[in-house]
């Protein structure tokens, strides 16, 4: 069955290249300006609790970008995604545009998480105080309020 995109999903799917190609480019031409020493992991604050090397800016980028490419994937073939929803030849065609939109709206989350996370990296500076507390209720409302479709649409 093919899944069609809506306006959303290309929205969404939009605005989540467009960070990754921000990342990139962004460390890409401010790369003299980036300290020797990075921020390698922050705590729950945003305060930097251990530092890196400036090479290590790169991977949130590629991990971003691995992560875009697998929820593509993952939207591409929802029957793979576990539900807690019995998938039916009858619902199927109602159940999988809602498991797409999840997945299209988890991607645009994380891709928008890790450009914040990159720039202040790239910045060596610590993460907004609101940071963590954004994340956590951007991905668990957006599969809440998601799941919570799928279960009246079963």
């Amino acid at each position: 069955m093919r899944i069609f995109n809506s306006r959303a999903a290309i929205i969404k799917n939009i605005i989540s290249i467009m960070s990754i190609v921000f990342c990139f480019a962004y460390i890409f031409l401010i790369w003299n300006e980036i300290p020797a020493r990075v921020p390698g992991h922050f705590d729950a604050a945003g305060n930097i609790t251990s530092w890196s090397e400036k090479g290590t800016v790169w991977l949130l980028p590629l991990i971003m970008l691995a992560l875009f490419v697998l929820m593509t994937a993952a939207g591409k073939f929802p029957s793979m995604m576990n539900t807690g929803v019995k998938i039916t030849e009858e619902n199927k065609e109602r159940l999988y545009p809602i498991l797409k939109g999840m997945a299209d709206t988890i991607k645009l989350i994380i891709c928008l998480m890790f450009t914040v996370i990159s720039i202040s990296i790239a910045a060596a500076s610590a993460l907004p105080v609101w940071f963590l507390a954004v994340s956590v209720a951007a991905v668990l409302g957006s599969t809440a309020v998601y799941c919570i479709i799928l279960r009246k649409a079963r």
